[in-house]
């Protein structure tokens, strides 16, 4: 992480979003670093999500009250290409890698997405694949088949995609779920550090304490969609951490049925889409 830089890389400033009658985020500011790894915790339904798509343009700027700056200009993507644009990728929860596309494809969605994907020949795809997975030592050959990878080669195909866009901020939604043992946990860790090393910003979604510990230089707790405290490394405790993410909000059973932010996120297809929702 590198605090001694000029100015933050992101800058979230009093940002309120609404479903209707409910307050999905109130308020919130947010600061992330160039290198940086920031840990963003909350429970479902918190808000998280909803920040990640007006970050990244899958809600639409107007659609809500506030200001973000990107590297000191102002960031208000209408969309997912303004978002791409912008140096801005996402690397969604979900293991939504295409299936019936080569991994080449795969890591090259969205940089393709940018410049018309017919402008590139089959060999300048599997070029520019190659040098990204070479670029972040993701040994993932181009010839596997995408079905026959695991959950972390799914997961860091993911994320090769975010990066061939050469981002300056990534945001991932809970990039350690789906990790089952050690060894998956430690090369998504190894990728996302190496990330930091190299100066890009990264938003890391989390829901369980641990997750965000695990990966995080820094942790902000997002609680019934505003921010109520953040805490370096030397700080953490993963029971303060837990305590300060619960709910205040009375339960309701049909919350998922009502608000964007408490379901299930879209895979890979959703957020390459040029609309806003």
């Amino acid at each position: 992480m590198t605090e001694t830089s000029a100015q933050a890389l992101l800058r979230v400033e009093h940002l309120t979003m609404a479903y209707g009658a409910h307050v999905a985020l109130n308020d919130v500011t947010l600061e992330v670093w160039p290198g940086e790894v920031h840990g963003l915790l909350g429970e479902d339904g918190a808000g998280k999500t909803t920040l990640m798509k007006i970050i990244g343009g899958y809600i639409p700027a107007g659609s809500y009250r506030g200001e973000m700056t990107l590297a000191g200009q102002p960031l208000a993507p209408k969309s997912i290409k303004e978002g791409l644009q912008s140096r801005v990728a996402l690397a969604p929860r979900l293991l939504a890698v295409f299936e019936h596309m080569s991994v080449a494809d795969n890591v090259t969605m969205a940089s393709s997405e940018l410049r018309r994907r017919f402008s590139l020949s089959r060999g300048q795809v599997n070029a520019q694949a190659a040098a990204v997975l070479h670029q972040w030592q993701i040994a993932i050959p181009l010839s596997a088949r995408v079905t026959e990878l695991s959950p972390m080669q799914r997961r860091q195909l993911m994320i090769a995609n975010a990066l061939a866009i050469d981002p300056l901020l990534v945001v991932l939604d809970e990039p350690l779920a789906g990790m089952s043992d050690g060894h998956s946990i430690s090369g998504v860790m190894r990728l996302i550090r190496r990330m930091a090393e190299r100066g890009i910003a990264c938003l890391c979604l989390a829901r369980r304490p641990v997750d965000a510990t695990l990966v995080a230089d820094r942790i902000s707790v997002l609680r019934d969609g505003e921010i109520v405290g953040s805490w370096p490394r030397a700080d953490y405790d993963e029971g303060a951490l837990a305590a300060a993410m619960a709910s205040q909000r009375a339960y309701d059973p049909d919350r998922a049925a009502r608000h964007p932010d408490f379901g299930e996120r879209a895979g890979l297809r959703g957020w390459f889409k040029w609309g806003g929702h």
